[in-house]
């Protein structure tokens, strides 16, 4: 059960749990396809608010390889 904070209810937003990681079918459209395609931008614009933690967890895991070595 989750309690008062947004951390206790929701994970962390990622690629895949926003189902960003799909296909989609967007384009087509008289002028040809989206570049950079239409999942790609709105991850793109998540990430820029911070609302995407991918990248935090990757340099994360990055370090403590490092450190390892």
């Amino acid at each position: 059960m989750g309690g008062s904070q947004p951390e206790e209810m929701y994970g962390l937003a990622t690629r895949k749990n926003m189902f960003l990681d799909r296909p989609t079918s967007h384009g087509g459209w008289p002028e040809g396809e989206y570049d950079p395609p239409v999942n790609d931008r709105i991850y793109n614009y998540l990430h820029s608010m911070g609302l995407i933690q991918e990248t935090r967890l990757r340099s994360l895991i990055r370090a403590i390889i490092a450190r390892a070595l």
